[in-house]
């Protein structure tokens, strides 16, 4: 392509820029959904497919119209990397586990629901064993390709941050870099090429990724590009973040976006660009191995910050759009979000110190980003490290401007808390100590409450929550993220397979407990105490007994009424593909004999 001047419809060089503006003939665009998953509920799983599902209409709908010029032309294809989803099985081996059972029959019940005419999207579901697992291709109703990764742990690295450098060698590298084009027509293809980073929880309209698409079109310097989330869910906790995250994109988003670019993009509703990621010190970098301390809180425990980092780093513009909205589940529990902040929480202070740490570096390569910009953030660092204690003084003489008692007693009596809770953050085990945050919390909340009514009259309700919780979330959140820095696992869906269901069984007040995060405490105050391990030795025999009568019961109900995966109906499809051990090899000898087998399902049944 040479400099020479061409009409509106040709292409436009400039030459003080290396990026091309692309000829209307190579305007159409590649967009991936990629999409991560790990222990998601059937109510995660639904939002999120149901949003995947009316894009792909959404884009059929655009290509049979042929719409208006301006509008974008795209090429759709979705992906899913579904982590740790399998198991040992004494029938059939390695095979998947209930998470990915509940998420096909899901998948079944919506794809046939929306496919009209005589063809089933069975016919269009293929099976296919791979080095890291195994791969399930299904048609979606209006032709799009969704490819379901089922990622074996004990065959690659598992977590978030591992699906994402797989996707991106796999759609960036292997299909692009190791291509047979040219080096001009890569660079063209990787600057056309966009890929939508969601959560396996995520809900999002088509209108929000065109919003997101047709700003990256726009500007080619910005690397990716963020909407406005929107946090959903049931209970306390998710009043208190619904304010908390309207805060952050009303205050914190649009200062950075005046003052620089967004400092952080969520992985859960983001656009990146293909060249952005492809360049230096981005994608490769973003593949390291963490071998320090710090390496472990700034790479696994923060991946989606560590990688906005790397494109700041680089001189990408990351901009935020609040026009293009998304929604995601938020922790619901107290026990839960601590542990989302206790990753949360150090991962961005991290994060931030590395890129003030490189200032110079940074305001040379990046025209978004000043010395006002780093003056901010490091304001924002400052604040963030002395806001417990900012926090626990406004608190005290707020109970001396409220109760009219001295500022010594004051001081002491909140003082007491918070060294009890420093004390069992060292020694106690991470449980007891959310639930002595949880209950002092509850403590401050009441404290809290009182001087919210000495003071004002209206107040709204996600207000109120968000002004109760702050001694819980500015001081012992706080705490407990900073002294729990050892703890490198996420503490989030852990518990996800053993509870499910559990939700359905409860009623009346000890629902109304689970909403709002109390039945824990209940349940510790009510557990039996030591004493009673000295129980007669009869009593003692009489409860094995019983319990040994049980337990061949439950034997006998087990052999009476066994259903494995490979027989169970659903009453959508006959699940016959995924039950021999031939399908998915767990013995890695033995994959490459069978590692060009493909499987395909056709009228519910499989065939080689």
């Amino acid at each position: 392509m040479d400099g020479d001047n061409r009409s509106s419809e040709g292409a436009e060089v400039d030459v003080g820029d290396l990026r091309v503006t692309n000829d209307e003939s190579d305007k159409t665009m590649t967009l991936y959904i990629c999409a991560t998953m790990w222990h998601e509920t059937r109510i995660e799983m639904m939002q999120m497919l149901k949003s995947i599902i009316k894009l792909d209409k959404e884009h059929s709908i655009t290509l049979i119209e042929r719409r208006h010029w301006d509008d974008i032309k795209y090429r759709l294809e979705a992906h899913i990397f579904f982590d740790d989803v399998w198991e040992d099985q004494m029938e059939c081996g390695r095979a998947p586990n209930g998470f990915f059972q509940t998420f096909f029959h899901l998948l079944l019940e919506l794809t046939q629901n929306e496919t009209t005419g005589e063809k089933s999207v069975a016919t269009d579901r293929v099976l296919v064993n791979t080095a890291y697992g195994g791969r399930l291709v299904v048609r979606l109703p209006a032709g799009t390709l969704l490819f379901v990764h089922l990622k074996d742990k004990q065959l690659v690295r598992h977590k978030k941050r591992w699906s994402q450098v797989m996707y991106l060698y796999y759609l960036l590298g292997h299909r692009i870099m190791d291509s047979h084009m040219s080096i001009e027509d890569r660079q063209l293809e990787a600057d056309n090429t966009y890929i939508l980073a969601i959560d396996g929880d995520s809900k999002f309209e088509p209108s929000a990724v065109m919003k997101l698409l047709r700003l990256m079109n726009m500007k080619n310097e910005i690397g990716c590009a963020c909407g406005r989330i929107h946090p959903i869910g049931e209970g306390i906790m998710i009043w208190y973040q619904k304010f908390e995250y309207a805060i952050s994109h009303w205050f914190q988003k649009a200062t950075e976006h005046v003052f620089g670019c967004v400092l952080c993009a969520p992985g859960c509703f983001s656009l990146f660009r293909a060249s952005a990621l492809m360049d230096d010190n981005v994608m490769h970098k973003y593949t390291k191995t963490a071998s320090e301390p710090r390496h472990f809180v700034q790479y696994d425990q923060g991946e989606d910050r560590w990688l906005s980092t790397l494109l700041l780093k680089q001189g990408y513009r990351i901009e935020y759009a609040a026009v293009a909205d998304a929604e995601t589940y938020a922790p619901e529990g107290f026990h839960e979000f601590f542990n989302q902040r206790r990753r949360w929480t150090p991962s961005s202070i991290a994060n931030t110190v590395d890129l003030l740490a490189d200032y110079k570096h940074v305001c040379q390569t990046n025209n978004s980003i000043s010395k006002m910009y780093i003056i901010y953030q490091s304001m924002m660092i400052g604040f963030s490290l002395l806001s417990p204690s900012i926090v626990f003084t406004m608190l005290v003489y707020a109970q001396v401007a409220t109760f009219e008692v001295e500022s010594d007693k004051m001081l002491l009596y909140n003082s007491l808390p918070v060294f009890i809770f420093i004390v069992l953050c060292f020694i106690a085990d991470s449980n007891y100590q959310i639930i002595f945050a949880k209950f002092i919390s509850v403590m401050y909340g009441f404290v809290m409450l009182a001087v919210a009514v000495a003071t004002t009259n209206q107040i709204i309700l996600e207000r109120l929550i968000f002004f109760l919780m702050i001694p819980c979330t500015y001081i012992f959140m706080s705490l407990y993220a900073l002294i729990n820095l050892n703890i490198i696992n996420w503490g989030t869906r852990e518990a996800a397979f053993t509870t499910a269901g559990t939700h359905a069984s409860d009623t009346g007040f000890r629902d109304l407990l689970r909403r709002l995060g109390l039945y824990k405490i209940i349940d510790f105050v009510r557990s039996p105490p030591s004493w009673n391990s000295t129980i007669t030795t009869t009593a003692i025999t009489a409860t094995a007994a019983a319990v040994e009568v049980q337990e061949i019961k439950r034997k006998e109900r087990n052999n009476s009424s066994s259903v494995h995966f490979d027989t169970t109906t659903t009453g959508h499809a006959h699940l016959h593909f995924l039950s021999a051990p031939q399908v998915l090899l767990d013995n890695q000898k033995e994959q490459d004999k069978v590692n060009d087998f493909v499987f395909f399902l056709i009228d519910d049944h499989l065939v080689a």
